[in-house]
């Protein structure tokens, strides 16, 4: 079966049918396999085994090494929860995500009970999450050490200290947003890298009614704007919208490559035996995304945006241009850049893992 998708305002794909696809939760992603099958090959044993444990949520700060490692440790659970899901000893029901767990613990099993693993073909989807997909894809490049540190050394420290670090980005998005509405009374806008128009939906009637009804664009944009809601929604849709760039590019990437790909958002999924090729592709399309000049880009857009308000209205009182003038000058001041050569994502274990 295939799955017909639809875009959010984000760019985010979710497929149309509501209540069976893999998006949903943990039972129903469980029941889902790959219309065709791959050997599993040198390695596709070992990323199973690391996907099941990723899976119970057990070893969330542990290397993949350490993951394998835990894995193998723990086979005669998994087997036996392959063997005897209801009246073993239920190791499976342990997991953070136990029908998951239960169906990888039955792959694993048939895999480790083959003739020959490499030759045992597998229809299984084995996913890769980015580690801190969000705030990393928050233009790690534009910001400064601690992100850095994450991302080349993969020490989990780092990523607690990211968030910090990118606190000044989210005040520029914040404030800019918060000009826009009040300044310029209308919504963020800007345009995603794969060249796909964003538009904050955020609006209320004139009278403060709530929205009730479906709007064209051009009904929309006659509407009052949500100053809070346009304000509080820019820097996590615009981290949104580039992380939904990435699964796309990625996801071209890997049919040029002739490989399978599904995704929920920073989750990607292929055949076991394709991990290491996926983990490279996305990591080639991270550094190819960042390295686009994505804040100037932005800015210049919003310059224009402001500039096409102020054509439109040229008689502004001197409070109001100030303000607008103001807001001109915040955008123009673009974040400063760390030093981060993004190239060190390719060496990065925890990017996607």
């Amino acid at each position: 079966i295939w799955f017909p998708h639809s875009l959010d305002f984000r760019g985010r794909c979710y497929p149309f049918m509501p209540h069976l696809n893999y998006h949903g939760d943990d039972v129903r992603r469980s029941l889902f396999q790959f219309a065709n099958g791959k050997p599993l090959g040198e390695k596709g044993l070992d990323w199973l085994k690391i996907h099941l444990i990723n899976l119970t949520g057990f070893a969330k700060r542990s290397s993949n090494k350490e993951r394998l490692h835990l894995a193998n440790t723990l086979m005669s659970d998994i087997m036996d929860s392959a063997d005897n899901p209801l009246k073993g000893g239920k190791w499976w029901q342990t997991s953070d995500e136990p029908f998951q767990t239960l169906a990888a613990c039955i792959e694993v099993t048939a895999a480790m009970r083959s003739k020959d693993p490499a030759q045992f073909v597998s229809y299984f989807p084995t996913h890769q999450d980015g580690s801190c997909n969000g705030l990393q894809e928050s233009l790690v490049s534009d910001l400064h050490l601690p992100a850095s540190v994450y991302l080349a050394r993969c020490t989990f420290k780092a990523l607690e200290e990211m968030f910090s670090s990118a606190r000044s980005i989210q005040n520029w998005f914040t404030l800019i947003a918060q000009g826009l509405a009040k300044d310029c009374k209308m919504p963020t806008q800007w345009v995603m890298p794969m060249g796909i128009p964003v538009i904050q939906p955020y609006m209320k009637e004139a009278s403060d009614k709530k929205l009730t009804t479906s709007y064209t664009i051009e009904e929309l944009m006659k509407l009052k704007v949500d100053s809070r809601k346009q304000r509080n929604g820019f820097p996590p849709n615009y981290i949104h919208s580039i992380d939904a760039s990435h699964m796309m590019l990625t996801s071209l990437e890997m049919n040029r490559a002739g490989l399978t790909f599904a995704s929920v958002h920073d989750c990607y999924w292929t055949h076991a035996n394709d991990v290491d090729l996926m983990n490279k592709l996305c990591r080639k399309q991270f550094v190819a995304l960042h390295s686009q000049p994505l804040l100037e880009t932005l800015s210049s857009d919003f310059l224009n945006y402001i500039k096409k308000y102020q054509r439109e209205h040229p008689k502004l009182d001197k409070k109001h241009e100030a303000s607008v003038q103001n807001l001109k000058e915040l955008v123009s001041s673009v974040p400063e850049k760390g030093t981060f050569d993004l190239n060190k994502v390719l060496e990065s274990e925890y990017f996607f893992s």
